[in-house]
């Protein structure tokens, strides 16, 4: 099933849940894009990603070619993004945290939605 995703303004945030799936870095790269560009569209600079409904079928290749993909724009966007994620995709999670990361990008993963909105909002 191809991942959907539904946008949500909260008073300080845009609340973000995605369900479906993807394999592709290519695809996910695009919905990020689409992400960015719904963010400035709005004037919204936090993001609650909720993925706790996304299964994202890409291996630590993928991961690391998605986040070069976005190294070159989204720095630039000031963007803070909190993801929510279930247990046992941390893995899949931590290795895109430090990736993005790396690049420059304000992204953390979280299991807890308290934790998450208490680090979006800092």
């Amino acid at each position: 099933m191809p991942y959907t995703y539904t946008i949500h303004e909260e008073e300080d945030f845009l609340n973000v849940i995605v369900t479906g799936s993807t394999e592709s870095a290519v695809e996910t790269a695009r919905f990020a894009t689409q992400l960015g560009t719904e963010a400035q569209k709005r004037a919204r600079t936090h993001i609650l990603l909720d993925e706790t409904g996304f299964e994202p079928l890409l291996d630590q290749f993928d991961i690391y070619n998605f986040s070069e993909k976005l190294s070159v724009q989204f720095p630039a966007l000031g963007l803070k993004i909190a993801v929510l994620h279930r247990e046992e995709r941390r893995k899949f999670y931590t290795c895109a945290e430090t990736f993005l990361r790396n690049r420059s990008i304000n992204y953390r993963v979280f299991q807890d939605r308290t934790e998450a909105l208490k680090w979006l909002r800092a």
